[in-house]
């Protein structure tokens, strides 16, 4: 998106870096976002009048991720706000019902269609989730490779438990 190249070149910030803070705020609609960003002191948080980071007493910095998730609150906004009067697909209407985002990649569960969407580098897979109902999912780096955890009630499950389908 050309608005974000633009807000991260005003801020002085990566575009990586704009776009991961902006696509974990459009999964708030706009109103938080927790990170863990060199760029932005480590980790930290930020909601409309309210920012933590790690190197507390840097308010040069403090300031500098208020202005920029602020920005990118508001356009946000807008979008979700727009998107929200488009027509809209039987598919896309349904709502899932959980939606986490973690080092870029995002995960939606929806129930109703049993179906599992993963998201990462503009590839989107879809899992068929029959016979489990998701209660979590956590992602973790191991030995280099990232390690996705499925949790249906007590048990866990990897991606491999589940078959890839066509939406």
């Amino acid at each position: 998106m050309k608005k974000l190249k633009e807000i991260a070149k005003k801020h002085n910030f990566s575009e990586e870096l704009v776009e991961r803070i902006w696509e974990n705020l459009l999964q708030t609609q706009g109103n938080q976002v927790q990170f863990n960003e060199p760029e932005l002191g480590a980790m930290g948080q930020w909601q409309n009048g309210m920012v933590m980071i790690s190197d507390m007493f840097n308010l040069r910095l403090k300031n500098k991720v208020n202005d920029l998730c602020t920005e990118l609150s508001v356009l946000a906004k807008e979008q979700l706000t727009n998107d929200a009067k488009k027509p809209k697909s039987k598919d896309e209407s349904e709502k899932a019902d959980c939606i986490a985002s973690q080092n870029g990649t995002e995960y939606a569960y929806f129930s109703k269609t049993n179906r599992l969407r993963m998201r990462k580098d503009d590839k989107t897979t879809f899992y068929d989730t029959t016979g489990y109902k998701i209660t979590g999912i956590s992602q973790a780096q191991q030995n280099g490779k990232e390690k996705v955890e499925i949790w249906a009630g007590k048990q866990k499950l990897s991606l491999e438990d589940f078959e890839k389908v066509k939406k």
